[in-house]
């Protein structure tokens, strides 16, 4: 009886995987169409405007960053979460706010520019909060200058990586997590502007294993570049 059991649980667990398998692919399918149509076939660019605090200015003019988003055939549903969230303004007067060391992390808190906004409800309102699974491709990893949403499910924070987080940000490196064994999506690159990266890393940061930063670094804008 516990032999049977157990080949039963093992069926019904191989039978949920395959099911849950086959969401993400329907997804995945419905995403890469979705960008097709909307977005264009791509490479997809879009611009980061930041503005420093005057409270803390570091050394430095770069202000603005230019990112690609991964292709959409390894990315598609977190490529398309991101263009939806980009296209809708949502990241405009977001923040960097978490200097890590090995990241620095946005996401929707107010800043100096527009202080006391509650910039996190048009995420919440526009279904846009979190990336509906984990998803991950080994051929786009975390490596130096690459973006990747933080949390589970993923989002809306974000971060790049200001070193390779390959192993630590992939698959069975975020061991505090409930499934080990899922991974960061890691979603675009920085491919200009990587000045402006490095100086948010001169941040002072606040007391704290956390590393929240002293003044945030507003996100004037994140536009969508049209292909040149």
């Amino acid at each position: 009886g516990e032999l049977e059991k157990k080949e039963k649980d093992t069926k019904v667990n191989d039978l949920v995987t395959q099911q849950i398998e086959h969401l993400r692919q329907e997804i995945q399918r419905h995403d890469k169409h979705a960008v097709l149509e909307k977005f264009g076939e791509g490479p997809h660019r879009l611009e980061f405007k930041l503005d420093f605090p005057p409270d803390e200015v570091p050394e430095g003019t770069a202000d603005t960053f230019v990112i690609e988003m991964a292709p959409i055939d390894l990315m598609p549903h977190t490529v398309h979460f991101f263009l939806e969230q980009a296209s809708r303004g949502l990241l405009d007067g977001c923040s960097f706010h978490r200097n890590a060391g090995h990241v620095v992390q946005g996401g929707p808190v107010s800043n100096h520019l527009n202080p006391g906004v509650n910039v996190r409800k048009p995420f919440a309102d526009a279904d846009l909060m979190s990336v509906s699974f984990q998803e991950y491709h080994a051929d786009f990893p975390h490596v130096k200058y690459t973006l990747g949403y933080a949390g589970r499910p993923g989002g809306p924070d974000f971060y790049v990586s200001t070193r390779d987080n390959t192993r630590n940000h992939g698959p069975g490196g975020q061991t505090s997590y409930a499934l080990a064994s899922e991974a960061d999506p890691c979603f675009a690159k920085v491919v200009k502007g990587f000045d402006a990266v490095d100086r948010m890393q001169k941040m002072s940061v606040q007391p704290g294993g956390y590393k929240r930063m002293t003044h945030y670094v507003a996100i004037k804008s994140v536009k969508i570049l049209n292909e040149e």
